[in-house]
């Protein structure tokens, strides 16, 4: 079966995108946000590479061209520090025919502090899919609703994290593919200096298929993620990993990378 879904394509990106840092809970609540307004550019790109055993034009499937994904999010900071975005999608293909193709843009509304105490805190957010390319009007898909949340704890030497996401597809008589996607992925990070850390992360998706007449939840598999998180300046982090697959019948190890890139940021009046 397929892989439906890739933490690195589908999870990180927000999570990059979306977060901005962490805040305490209020005891109570201000009349004005004063970063109410606050606005930000950010762009995200992913790497999916080959298999480390054979440096080729394909991914480790031996059918998925390398490919580059890219994310550009627009960001607004509402009351009380809730923020709301759009993201658009793209993905070049820089093998083979070198080809272009937009992905379906999503709008999002999150909360990077809903629940807070002490080093432990709780990310979630909203978002809406916009079927408009022509991939998902062949698949008959109406349109998307996916939460997706990170519960995280900090210390002085790190972090570790829990990841989880939950997608329903909405389809049309036609429909193809799955109706319920999820997602887990616990995860540790090691902090080596200011700008430098290496952590991994173990992840499962699987879904349930649409129209089928019983429910049944199919598994994607696990995987391991090891990578390498660098901080070049503020505003820009680099991060090479690795795909490990553990079990199933794409066992290659498979070449991957990040840039993430804080565009500009700016403050109109607030709304």
């Amino acid at each position: 079966m397929q892989c439906r879904k890739s933490w690195i394509c589908n999870l990180l990106p927000p999570i990059l995108l979306l977060t901005t840092g962490l805040s305490q809970i209020p005891t109570a609540r201000a009349e004005t946000d004063p970063r109410r307004g606050e606005q930000e550019l950010r762009y995200l790109g992913v790497l999916f590479g080959p298999s480390l055993s054979d440096w080729s034009a394909y991914q480790p499937d031996g059918e998925t061209p390398v490919s580059l994904r890219s994310f550009l999010t627009w960001n607004l900071r509402l009351e009380d520090g809730w923020r709301f975005g759009v993201t658009g999608s793209w993905s070049w293909q820089p093998v083979l025919e070198q080809e272009l193709a937009l992905r379906d843009p999503f709008v999002k509304l999150a909360k990077p502090n809903l629940l807070r105490i002490g080093p432990v805190s709780l990310y979630s957010d909203l978002r809406v899919h916009l079927p408009i390319t022509t991939a998902s009007r062949n698949r008959d898909l109406w349109w998307a609703l996916q939460s997706f949340n990170s519960l995280d704890w900090v210390a002085p030497w790190g972090s570790l994290g829990l990841y989880s996401s939950a997608r329903y597809n909405q389809y049309g008589s036609l429909g193809e593919g799955d109706e319920w996607e999820f997602y887990v992925a616990p995860s540790v990070e090691l902090r080596l200096s200011q700008r430098l850390a290496v952590g991994t992360l173990l992840e499962w998706g699987g879904g349930v298929p649409y129209r089928r007449e019983t429910a049944v939840l199919f598994s994607d598999g696990f995987s391991l993620q090891p990578g390498v998180s660098w901080d070049l300046s503020p505003n820009l982090n680099l991060g090479p990993f690795l795909r490990v697959p553990l079990g199933g019948a794409a066992r290659q190890t498979a070449l991957g990378f990040t840039l993430s890139w804080k565009i500009d940021s700016w403050n109109l009046r607030p709304l």
